[in-house]
């Protein structure tokens, strides 16, 4: 048995204040987090709300508000179901697979506020037929803008009765936006197995949103992994073994590619001596990954957050203004010394002068660019800089290339056509941040 951590969150646009929303979900090691109003723009790259060990799937409007998406653990199989779009909400569906052939469907739902509702219910109902006909664990996270304290609703009323319909139940019982004077539940956790579920609450989103985080802990047979294996080469000791990687370069018989009769086996060549020096000098090591680090979260800072979430739900339970003001002044504390800490980390890593340490800091604080970055206007002179290669090479080096090319053409009487140099005139406009 394992216990799958399930969440959501109305962003009101996700790339808002993104780094609290990073730590929340970090420091709470959710397995999938389902996000509504996600703000996004096409033209936004994903790599730039990319979170540690998980993978985002979205949906975007395609115009200002709405979107859909979903971040889910890395390790788990996932695949988008295809669904009809529909004028009355949106939505966004995942199959997911784990290592034992368990399989459950992931949907996140939103529902604009000023829809018509009758239209969303039938939608809706269709939609729930066609995942419900096919798959038996389902957990359907979002706002539907549908306030259930407001029980004696018609449309409530009709609301729950579809659900019911569909052996589903809605977990959530608090108000999920709460502000000063005002409170409502519309941010709901539908589920097919109530039995199986282990917990269910909500947690103050603080300053990223005006919606509460609406959680829920699930019980599923073998549904949780709990790390992510990876390979790669490790070349932190590259200056260590440069001479004598040189030295094993050297000794490489380089001039036989020249008697070799086509290019596949001049790649298989390349490819084979280039990646049997690496596999001595810079052999592959599998790691197995673990929660990301997130130094700037002190004891005093985790203390705080505690003290700050309790006023919270005493708040909830009272609903008087002075513990209001109380967790607000918390809140603000909070999020003041969190940026303090992050602030702190990067200057004492910038003063420690190892550039290998500052980098690391770097990724461990996800700091990324969220558009394209343009190439300056000097390197976009493409004539300017071959001239300068001309330029910098030498007579001699003319001559040994030279004469290389001739030995080529000697040993493959049968190439008709023989090595040429040409003119390239291409503008680059833009590069991307990978």
């Amino acid at each position: 048995m394992g216990v799958l951590k399930l969440a959501h969150i109305n962003a009101r646009s996700l790339t808002n204040n993104f780094d609290e929303f990073q730590d929340h979900v970090m420091h709470n090691n959710y397995d999938v987090v389902a996000v509504s109003e996600t703000w996004l723009q096409n033209t936004l790259d994903t790599d730039a709300i990319n979170l540690s060990n998980y993978n985002f799937f979205r949906k975007d409007r395609g115009s200002r508000g709405g979107g859909v998406g979903i971040y889910i653990k890395s390790y788990f199989n996932c695949s988008v179901i295809a669904m009809e779009n529909s004028d009355s909400y949106e939505q966004l569906s995942i199959k997911v697979l784990d290592k034992h052939k368990v399989v459950y469907v992931v949907g996140v739902v939103y529902r604009p506020p000023h829809g018509n509702l009758s239209d969303f219910l039938d939608n809706f109902e269709e939609a729930l037929s066609t995942i419900i006909s096919i798959h038996e664990k389902v957990f359907c996270l979002g706002d539907f803008n549908i306030d259930l304290l407001k029980h004696d609703d018609n449309m409530v009323i009709k609301y729950r009765s579809m659900l019911d319909v569909f052996g589903l139940s809605q977990i959530i019982e608090c108000p999920t936006r709460i502000a000063k004077d005002f409170f409502s539940l519309i941010d709901h956790i539908l589920v097919s197995e109530h039995k199986s579920i282990l917990s269910s609450d909500t947690v103050s989103s603080n300053n990223f949103s005006d919606h509460d985080y609406v959680v829920c802990n699930a019980e599923l047979d073998y549904c949780q992994i709990h790390t992510s294996i990876f390979s790669f080469r490790n070349l932190k000791d590259y200056v260590g073994v440069a001479a004598s990687f040189e030295d094993a370069l050297m000794e490489v018989a380089w001039s036989d590619i020249y008697t070799l009769p086509d290019v596949n086996h001049k790649v298989a060549f390349l490819s084979r001596n280039l990646l049997s020096l690496f596999d001595d000098f810079f052999p592959i090591i599998t790691v197995t990954s673990r929660k990301p680090k997130a130094p700037w979260l002190t004891d005093n800072i985790k203390l705080m957050m505690k003290l700050r979430d309790n006023a919270y739900r005493r708040f909830k339970k009272t609903k008087k203004n002075g513990h209001w003001e109380y967790y607000k002044s918390l809140r603000n504390l909070v999020t003041f010394s969190i940026k303090q800490e992050k602030k702190a980390y990067l200057n004492f890593k910038l003063s420690n002068g190892d550039k290998s340490s500052l980098w690391r800091a770097v990724k461990d604080l996800d700091i990324y660019k969220k558009h394209n970055a343009k190439l300056p206007n000097e390197l976009n002179k493409p004539d300017e800089i071959n001239r300068f290669f001309n330029q910098s090479i030498s007579n001699s080096s003319i001559a040994t290339q030279s004469q290389h090319l001739n030995c080529y053409n000697t040993i493959h009487h049968s190439v008709n056509d023989k090595f040429k140099f040409h003119s390239v005139r291409k503008h680059i406009l833009s590069y991307e941040n990978y």
